[in-house]
């Protein structure tokens, strides 16, 4: 793998690393969102 491409790849897996817990916090206060 190039190097550009793997910094592209290392951003995204933070960037959703990031994402993830504010995902589990949503829906983990708006239960009713998983079935909608």
């Amino acid at each position: 793998m190039e190097l550009p491409a793997l910094i592209t790849f290392l951003k995204k897996v933070l960037l959703l690393t990031c994402l993830l817990p504010l995902w589990v916090m949503y829906l983990g206060s708006k239960p009713y969102a998983l079935y909608f």
